[in-house]
């Protein structure tokens, strides 16, 4: 019954980390609530709580409405779905992600490594697949990505596609 409360303190800064703290604590055991939330909260505010459903275990309403809010017209929204889609291992997330990785804004790019790094430790074949693709771009930001990732994963395959990397044309992709 506090949710709407304690969203509401997040904008003061001397409360927000007891605040963030409570809020988690209520997420974890009723996400449904901030999922009632959402639907008359501001962009601010979603993005909150974007953030506190990704401390979740990720029920299929909290995955659907993060998994709406990537293509939301506010930047921050879209980060911290992506981040949040990341944590909870949502495979559906997973083209939408790779796609962040062309986005114009490096804190977009950075978002979407670290979520694809989060989901590839759920899915590493899947993710492994999702970015093969890149490979072959002309974008060489876009294999050194691939080459991120795959560095952070463990498993069959991932030697030989870093090693396979190390050929690149690229150095930025070679380093």
């Amino acid at each position: 019954r506090f949710v709407r409360r304690l969203l509401a303190v997040l904008d003061n800064e001397e409360l927000r980390d007891v605040a963030v703290a409570s809020l988690t604590a209520i997420a974890r055991r009723h996400p449904g609530e901030f999922v009632h939330a959402w639907e008359t909260a501001d962009q601010r505010t979603r993005t909150y709580i974007a953030y506190l459903l990704g401390e979740t275990e990720g029920s299929e309403a909290v995955r659907t409405l993060l998994r709406g809010a990537l293509v939301a017209a506010d930047p921050e929204l879209r980060l911290m779905s992506a981040r949040s889609l990341g944590n909870l291992g949502d495979l559906e997330a997973l083209s939408q992600l790779v796609s962040f990785l062309g986005e114009d804004a490096e804190e977009v790019r950075e978002t979407a490594v670290n979520a694809l790094i989060a989901l590839g430790s759920h899915y590493r074949e899947e993710t492994l697949a999702a970015l093969e693709p890149l490979l072959e771009r002309p974008d060489p930001m876009l294999r050194m990505y691939r080459v991120m990732i795959l560095g952070r994963l463990d498993g069959p395959g991932i030697e030989r596609n870093l090693s396979f990397a190390m050929k690149d044309e690229s150095p930025l992709v070679r380093r």
